[in-house]
């Protein structure tokens, strides 16, 4: 065998038994924290709107040296531009497709006839948030009011 290759072969050897024992001096609380982020990073990709073919379109960088260390394997798209294979334990952390859920939430509560009653309703007797709206039951046609009313 080529000495390159056994040279190899030793460090591939030494990296893993290092990892071993960094694993074997690892608290065991830390331990299932890594092992639940690994677990929740395998699944992390599925779905983002944010990936094309295991590479994230979210992050960009000019250089390859300027992506943090650690979160994924570089990948150059065009001249001066890279973006990364994100590795698994950055995709357990990665929030991006939540901040989007929320801003889709958010655009959705604000385009309901009711968001932000209390906060807007002023009345021509100069009383605000004091603002209550009828509800009817579409099924039984019982009908009730949901609001906010002056303390007695």
């Amino acid at each position: 065998m080529a000495p390159e290759i056994l040279q190899l072969k030793k460090e591939i050897r030494k990296a893993e038994l290092e990892r071993e024992l960094a694993g074997a001096k690892m608290p065991a609380e830390v331990a299932v924290l890594v092992a639940a982020a690994q677990e929740l990073g395998e699944e992390g990709c599925d779905g983002c709107p944010h990936e094309e073919d295991g590479v994230c379109t979210y992050w960009q960088w000019e250089a390859p040296e300027e992506i943090p260390q650690g979160i994924g394997e570089p990948v150059s798209v065009a001249k001066d531009e890279w973006r990364m294979r994100p590795s698994v334990l950055y995709r357990a952390m990665c929030t991006v497709g939540l901040r989007d859920a929320i801003w889709h939430l958010d655009y959705v509560l604000d385009n309901t006839p009711l968001h932000n009653l209390r906060e807007s309703f002023s009345c021509e007797c100069r009383t605000s948030g004091m603002v209550a709206v009828h509800i009817k039951c579409t099924n039984c046609g019982k009908e009730t009011w949901r609001g906010w009313w002056p303390k007695k």
